[in-house]
């Protein structure tokens, strides 16, 4: 599978905006502050969902899109800015986050059947 594939099978489900004007800054402690949002959370689970886990491939692209559109809504969120559009982030940087999740040994399988591009 090539990263190509993944992610424009996987990035429609995100839609067109994602909104997190519910967002709160977490205390995490050591002057570090985490970030949360219910319906951005809300939206991740149904993407999930609606991807499924019988393609393990776009089940990790899920993730990795969560975790990558996560830290720039908290960015953004500092900026008061409540919402992002998924497809304006880079996705070289999505591919980045994605190639080292699939470096965990979880993935090993995945791994060997990916295609960097």
């Amino acid at each position: 599978m090539t990263f190509t594939e993944i992610y424009h099978n996987v990035l429609p489900f995100w839609g067109l905006e994602i909104a997190f004007s519910d967002g709160e800054f977490i205390d995490l402690g050591d002057d570090e502050l985490g970030f949360s949002s219910d319906s951005f959370a809300a939206l991740w689970n149904r993407v999930e969902k609606e991807v499924g886990y019988e393609n393990s491939y776009q089940e990790l692209m899920v993730w990795t899109m969560y975790q990558v559109f996560h830290h720039h809504a908290k960015n953004l969120f500092e900026k008061d800015i409540n919402y992002l559009y998924p497809q304006e982030i880079d996705a070289w940087e999505i591919e980045e986050q994605y190639f080292l999740n699939l470096s965990e040994p979880i993935w090993k399988k995945e791994l060997v059947n990916y295609e960097r591009e």
